[in-house]
């Protein structure tokens, strides 16, 4: 984003777009998680599990045996990604242990995008008490220029120790067109269901959404973002609220593609510079004194 993006009107725009969604749908919003009738805190419990080791925000299914990770949205403008497809992977054969997609948005200081981070604090304190005060590294917002942003990732591989009872999930020509990030995976790791991450965008004026390519997001573009807060260990013995990136759906990108046109105009307008070369190149002079000398001959 840059001085032709209308930072205030996506500001404006987000705003709404964030209070219409919190009305719709408020018990899937980040927004409400801690509302005392439509949010979900009172409604969830935080669970441990040893494969992978993690905490996570879990609530009962119709299957007693069975439960289900919660999912919650929040809306924001897309400041950063590092999105599919991977179209070149590295060449050290260890990287895919650290290979991840992610995706950064921000509010610009847009109110209720602040009220989000907030309720993330507040999760992260739900999280604190399932571990050694003195071993949790605490969460904090990423920033895009000034402004607050969240940062969301998930890696592409499992480790198969992590998971020995994991389904396999092909990454579709979508992620790894080449098959080369496949081919990281070696016999350690796989592409598990907890590494999907789908990407929708919204249709004109409707509610309903299509799938896309990755490569259809932008910088700059207003997003609805799935995500799963986990407590996952980091290193040294320490543990860390991860928001986990699930999901992303486009729902404008209009000041994107109004900014795009401004750059695209701006350049053809520019008067286009306009030089001269006045001298005589090495081929020119030799051919002149050739002509020269053969005169001079002549005369003689």
């Amino acid at each position: 984003m840059d001085d032709l993006y209308d930072t205030d009107g996506a500001r404006k725009h987000l705003h709404d777009i964030m209070e219409r969604r919190a009305r719709r749908n408020p018990a899937k919003q980040l927004l409400n998680f801690f509302d005392n009738t439509t949010g979900l805190a009172d409604k969830v419990s935080i669970t441990e599990y040893s494969k992978p080791r993690s905490w996570r925000i879990t609530r009962p299914t119709q299957d007693k045996d069975v439960l289900e990770e919660i999912v919650i949205r929040t809306q924001g403008i897309i400041s950063y990604k590092h999105l599919p497809p991977m179209l070149r992977a590295p060449q050290d054969h260890n990287a895919g242990k650290y290979l991840h997609q992610s995706v950064t948005i921000t509010g610009l200081n847009e109110p209720l995008f602040a009220q989000a981070i907030e309720n993330l604090a507040k999760i992260q304190s739900m999280f604190k008490r399932y571990v050694n005060k003195n071993d949790f590294d605490r969460w904090i917002p990423s920033t895009y220029t000034t402004y607050p942003a969240i940062e969301l990732k998930n890696r592409y591989f499992t480790y198969r120790n992590d998971d020995p009872q994991g389904l396999s999930v092909p990454l579709g020509e979508d992620v790894d067109p080449s098959g080369r990030l496949a081919a990281l995976a070696g016999t350690d790791l796989f592409h598990s269901e907890d590494n999907v991450v789908i990407y929708h965008a919204k249709l004109a004026s409707s509610t309903q959404l299509k799938i896309v390519r990755p490569c259809a997001m932008r910088v700059g573009d207003i997003v609805e973002v799935l995500l799963s807060l986990l407590l996952t260990p980091v290193k040294n013995g320490r543990f860390k609220m991860t928001p986990k990136l699930r999901g992303i759906a486009l729902l404008d990108s209009k000041f994107t593609d109004e900014a795009s046109m401004k750059r695209t105009m701006t350049f053809t307008n520019k008067p286009r510079g306009l030089k001269r070369k006045i001298d005589y190149d090495e081929e020119e002079e030799t051919d002149t004194a050739d002509e020269e000398e053969h005169e001079t001959m002549e005369i003689n």
